[in-house]
This record gives C-alpha cells, sequence and structure tokens, in this order.
C-alpha cells in the first residue's frame, strides 16, 4: 500500500526539477519536469485550472474543457500528455491531420457506427495515467469520447472545444471560417 500526500514533492537537479502532482483533486499524481525557473508547471496549472473551471460551471463528467490553443500549448508544456483525435479515417484523408495526435476512432464511416473496441484501443495506446486530450470535427464526438473515458474510470480526460474544423458558418455554409483548430492556425497537415 502507497501513501501519497497532496502536496508536491520535488527532487532538484542542476538542470531540470522533477515534481510529483496531483492534477485533479482526488486523482493520481503525475510526475512533471520543469526548467529551474518553474514557469512550464506554473501555466499548466494555469491551463488545467481554466479547463476545470468549464467542466465545473457546465456540469460535465470529465475532467476539463480546453480551446484548441490552450490544448496544443498543454501538449508543449505537460510530459506525457496525449492528443486523441476520434475523427474517422475518412475525415482525416479529406480534411486533414494533426502532427503527433493519436488516432483512434469513436464512429466509422460510412454509417457512422461506433467503435466498439474504442476504450480497449485507448487503453492499448495510452499510458493509463497520461493526460488526454481529446479532439473530433467540432467537439461534440469527443465529448462523448471524453464522458466514456471519464466514466470507465480514466482521470485527466479533456475535450477541445470547437474541434479542428469549428462551428459552421451558416451564412457562408462553411466550417473553418468561425472557430476550431485550423482557423486558430495551429499546426496540422494535408494527407
Amino acid at each position: 500500500m502507497h501513501t501519497f500526500v497532496d502536496a508536491p514533492i520535488t527532487c532538484t537537479s542542476t538542470y531540470s526539477r522533477t515534481i510529483l502532482v496531483r492534477i485533479v483533486p482526488g486523482s493520481e499524481f503525475h510526475i512533471m519536469c520543469i526548467n529551474n525557473k518553474g514557469a512550464a508547471m506554473g501555466r499548466i496549472t494555469e491551463l488545467l485550472d481554466t479547463a476545470h473551471s468549464r467542466s465545473h460551471a457546465n456540469s460535465w463528467s470529465f475532467a476539463g474543457a480546453l480551446l484548441p490553443h490552450e490544448a496544443l500549448e498543454l501538449l508543449q508544456l505537460a510530459p506525457g500528455a496525449r492528443l486523441i483525435d476520434v475523427r474517422s479515417r475518412a475525415e482525416l484523408e479529406l480534411n486533414g491531420v494533426i502532427p503527433d495526435a493519436l488516432h483512434v476512432e469513436w464512429q466509422f464511416w460510412p454509417g457512422w457506427g461506433l467503435n466498439p473496441h474504442f476504450l480497449t484501443q485507448l487503453a492499448q495506446a495510452t499510458d493509463p495515467e497520461a493526460l488526454l486530450i481529446f479532439i473530433c470535427r467540432t467537439g461534440a464526438r469527443s465529448y462523448r469520447a471524453a464522458s466514456a473515458c471519464t466514466e470507465a474510470g480514466r482521470g485527466n480526460c479533456y475535450n477541445v472545444l470547437e474541434g479542428f474544423e469549428g462551428d459552421l458558418n451558416k451564412a457562408a455554409g462553411h466550417r473553418n471560417e468561425l472557430n476550431g483548430w485550423k482557423f486558430r492556425g495551429l499546426p496540422w497537415t494535408q494527407s
């Protein structure tokens, strides 16, 4: 049996510092390495606090909700954080991919049938302690994926609001014009 405290435990070296922290109160501890200035840890805390506040304000079951630029920043700062793209393979081929994202389909195209192996595939591809950030086209399927993972006992699940393509501009009939990962100019490539 292990005993943990809710206060950070630190080990320092000449070049960096390793900290054992709880990202979500009552959840597992996470190991984070930061530079000697500690700037990364402070920014990670700010991003997660904002995400947690959004989730709490909306009574969502998952840990938090991030805007696309916040998700990218968190991925760059938090060791072990993973972006999980739940769009279909057809969407990836037609609309583009996010570099280094892990792709696990939530639904299959054509037909939009649910992937019955989603949780198993995700568990096989990720560390059980990893901070998981889910994204889809608009944020709806990633919302369901983050909720399902949380309900299955996975902690630290976050949804990317706006998704990859964002909301539909009803006047023009197009996406990628109001918000979303692509609209914000974040990294992506066309396959």
